[in-house]
This record gives C-alpha cells, sequence and structure tokens, in this order.
C-alpha cells in the first residue's frame, strides 16, 4: 500500500477535527450568458453581499481555518468589486480557485488576475465552435472571447482547465471538445452531470442524455479508463464511504449571505449577515446531522451492489426526494452505466440493459433486510424486484 498524500493526510486531520477547509462562494448570480441547463436560481428582491460584507466573510473563513476556496457565479466579473475580492482573499493566505466563463477577461483586465494568484481557473465551455456554444449559452460572440482569454491566461503561465457539461444538445461534440482541449493544451472535462435548479425547479432536467448514450459515454475509454474500474483499484484507493464531506469539511456561501453544506445541498443553515460564520458552522442543526451520519443509516444506496461505482450525492437526494439518506436517480444511472461497461470489459461481450440479473449477493441482502418495495430511483439496485 503506497504512502498517503498531503492532500490525503490534510483530509484525514479535517475530517477528524471537523475543520471548515473547503469553501465555494458564489458571489453573484448575474451572468452575462443565459445558458439552457443553468441551475442557479437567483431570488428577487434579495442584495448580495456588499464589498465590506464579503471582506468580513473572508476574514471569518481564514479564522476558521478555511484553506481551499472557489470564487463562482453566475458570472464573478459581473461583479465590479471582484478583483478587490480576489486580491483581498489572496492576502489572506487562501489557495483560491476561480469559475468564470471567462468571456469577460481582456488584455485590460487579465493582469488582474495575477493578482490573485489563482491555483487554477476552471472555465466552462458548451461546444467545440462558435456556433454551437453560442446557441446553448445564448450568448452570441462569446465562444472566440473565451478561446482569446484563455490564450491570454496561457500566456502569463495561469492554470486552464475546460469544464464541458453534455447534454442531449452537446453530446455528439464531446470529442472534438476534448480534442479542442489538447490543441490549446488545456485539460478539458466532460460531464454529464446536469442537476435541477437549487430551488427545486426540474427545468435543466429535460437536457438530460437517455440511458443509452449515458451508456455509450463511459464506453469510451477516454471518459472511464480501462483500470478505473473499482473491481481493479488497488485497495488503497477503494471506496469506503458513500458520504461526502458537505458540512464536515466543506460549505458553500450564497451571493446574499446564505450558508449550505453544498449549492447542490441548498439547505439554508444560517446567514452571515445576522449570525457568525463560527457559530453557524459548529451550531447549525443541518450540519450537526450530516456530522452524525454513516454508511449505515442509507436506505437502499447502504445494500446497493453498483455503490463502489456510484458517486452518490446526498445534495442531489434532497433535491430530487427532499431525502438525504436515500438514492438520487442520476446517479443511480451512472453507476448502472459504469457497472455494465465494466461487466462488458471483464466478459468481452457486450451485456445489454435488460440483461441485468440479481446476483446471489443482492437476493440475499433482499432477503435480510425484507425489501418488498422497489426503489424510486433505478431499476436495479438491492430493493427491486
Amino acid at each position: 500500500m503506497s504512502s498517503p498524500s498531503i492532500i490525503q493526510t490534510l483530509d484525514k486531520i479535517t475530517v477528524e477535527k471537523q475543520t471548515l477547509f473547503n469553501v465555494l462562494m458564489e458571489l453573484t448570480y448575474r451572468c452575462n450568458h443565459d445558458c439552457v441547463m443553468c441551475y442557479n436560481a437567483p431570488e428577487k428582491g434579495r442584495q448580495e453581499l456588499s464589498l465590506t460584507e464579503v471582506k468580513s466573510c473572508l476574514d471569518q473563513l481564514q479564522e476558521l481555518g478555511c484553506f481551499t476556496l472557489i470564487f463562482s457565479g453566475g458570472e464573478i466579473l459581473m461583479r465590479k468589486d471582484f478583483f478587490e475580492i480576489g486580491r483581498y482573499a489572496h492576502t489572506l493566505g487562501f489557495a483560491i480557485t476561480l469559475f468564470t466563463n471567462g468571456s469577460l477577461i481582456t488584455e485590460k483586465n487579465v493582469h488582474r488576475i495575477l493578482e490573485i494568484s489563482p491555483l487554477d481557473v476552471g472555465i466552462t465551455l458548451l461546444g467545440s465552435t462558435a456556433e454551437l456554444h453560442d446557441r446553448l449559452a445564448k450568448s452570441p460572440g462569446s465562444f472566440s472571447r473565451i478561446i482569446h482569454a484563455i490564450e491570454l491566461l496561457k500566456e502569463l503561465q495561469v492554470r486552464v482547465y475546460l469544464k464541458g457539461p453534455q447534454m442531449k444538445s452537446n453530446l455528439f461534440d464531446y470529442e472534438s471538445l476534448l480534442a479542442l482541449g489538447k490543441r490549446l493544451n488545456v485539460p478539458c472535462e466532460v460531464s454529464p452531470l446536469i442537476t435541477t435548479k437549487t430551488d427545486g425547479d426540474k427545468f435543466p432536467l429535460q437536457y438530460r442524455i437517455s440511458q443509452e448514450d449515458l451508456l455509450n459515454f463511459y464506453r469510451d475509454k477516454k471518459i472511464y479508463p480501462e483500470g478505473n474500474e473499482p473491481s481493479l483499484l488497488p485497495p488503497d484507493m477503494e471506496r469506503d464511504s458513500q458520504l461526502c464531506e458537505a458540512g464536515i469539511t466543506g460549505a458553500a456561501i450564497n451571493p446574499y449571505g446564505d450558508v449550505m453544506p453544498c449549492i447542490q445541498m441548498p439547505i439554508v443553515a444560517g446567514n452571515i449577515r445576522q449570525q457568525a460564520l463560527a457559530d453557524i458552522w459548529r451550531n447549525a442543526p443541518i450540519f450537526n446531522k450530516l456530522r452524525g451520519i454513516s454508511d449505515e443509516d442509507l436506505h437502499e444506496c447502504r445494500i446497493c451492489p453498483y455503490k463502489d461505482y456510484c458517486s452518490r450525492c446526498p445534495g442531489m437526494a434532497y433535491l430530487e426526494n427532499g431525502d438525504l439518506l436515500g438514492p438520487a436517480k442520476l446517479f443511480c444511472q451512472h453507476a448502472q452505466a459504469k457497472y455494465q461497461v465494466t461487466q462488458e470489459r471483464k466478459t468481452g461481450k457486450t451485456v445489454m440493459a435488460n440483461e441485468f440479473s440479481l446476483s446471489p449477493e443482492k437476493t440475499y441482502l433482499r432477503q435480510e433486510m425484507n425489501l418488498s418495495h422497489s426503489c424510486s430511483s433505478c431499476e436495479h439496485c438491492a430493493c427491486s424486484h
């Protein structure tokens, strides 16, 4: 077994001490794009945190031991005071990541990003061509501005990577997007995880790809490399928990000062305008609840034979069915697809979805749990008939 990395060691320590180590801070919901699948849900009548309030929040995060800080939006550069916020965060010693669409980065302001000294800048791109990206972002001319911004950042040796959400409208293009990343010499991540809006609105779900397309997506070895399957990982890399660290070492803060476990778990723990961040972090009921949950508390997920293939998200479970401990259909579908591809690679045969059968372990678990109902999220877990 290999020695743990510094990050793994830090992760273990912060989990044990329940230190607020990772924070995603949404600075604004305003955006110069109107992406078809956007999950943000601005609230009319609420005011964004002022510059003074943001700086106070950053001071409190530093006092709590926060280290990694992501600035996100909306579009972060829509705030005229963004660079002052970024510089202030840098002086406090945070390891900063910027999430942006990149289209507002120009020759005039790109050097100001150097003053923030970000670890990296994640730029969202919805297609490998101007026609496709601009249509899905509903922002004519944005593709060329983004490509120019990437080139400007690279000239200054700022680390950039592309984020490519995959949906029905652009799945055909993902290989071209990966190729574009190679030509630009920047990493490119493509993911078909399209979620509900943070207020529960299911409008974006119409853009999710089908199960058949998802299966073909994972059959691509560029997406799901051989050797990365759970059954082939070395023992020290095997997944040992179905839980995430939201509320344990991580939190999110929205533009209005609401503190939540995660942007995909929009359960408000408190608001920094009304309460000290330390008090929220240490005493909010939702955080204490999350810290008391173990794998054994999960309903179907803890006995699901696909759990080793699953990146289970309690926030998505909450958004889909109001239950932090239940399954999320989106992740059930991804786990099933990964499992199926793994079986195909083992046997050398294409396995059709309707050829799944209960394993002896699955049948035993079903009998042990005395489960007679069907899981609402998938057709193949241990509770299905």
